[in-house]
């Protein structure tokens, strides 16, 4: 993922990053939903600091 700010990421961007590391890291359901969580997490932050 390219530097971009959060205003700008769009969900492509994101599903894009999200598959990269499914393919990378051969994770398991349990570990993408991990994953999935701690980045839906940091978004929201990112948002509400602005």
């Amino acid at each position: 993922m390219q530097k971009k700010r959060i205003r700008e990421l769009t969900e492509d961007d994101i599903y894009t990053f999200i598959q990269t590391i499914l393919m990378d890291k051969n994770l398991s359901t349990k570990e993408y939903g991990n994953v999935k969580t701690v980045l839906q997490g940091m978004i929201r932050y990112a948002r509400f600091e602005k």
